[in-house]
């Protein structure tokens, strides 16, 4: 899954942004952010996953309940609010 995102954030800044902002600073901070990743993945290695506390559920169902917002307030999939990407532009 976590490939898929990365190739999608690829394709979607590089391939198929028109404006210069998306080539020119999007693309390489998203490869950036994925270095960045990569590397502190690396260097903590030995991390150990705890359970997450009631504060952290609590999000993590918020960002889970995030499109069905979207999609109560009206929106079909080309404008709704999807996981991968920030913000959909309504026309």
């Amino acid at each position: 899954m976590d490939c898929y995102r990365k190739l999608l954030g690829i394709v979607f800044f590089a391939w198929y942004g028109t404006e210069p902002i998306q080539k020119y600073f999007a693309f390489p901070l998203y490869l950036l952010c994925g270095a960045l990743f990569l590397f502190e993945s690396w260097n903590n290695r030995n991390d150990v996953i705890k359970k997450p506390n009631m504060l952290q559920i609590l999000l993590l169902l918020f960002n889970l309940f995030y499109p069905f917002v979207s999609l109560f307030l009206g929106n079909s999939f080309p404008k709704m609010v999807t996981y991968i990407m920030p913000c959909p532009i309504c026309e």
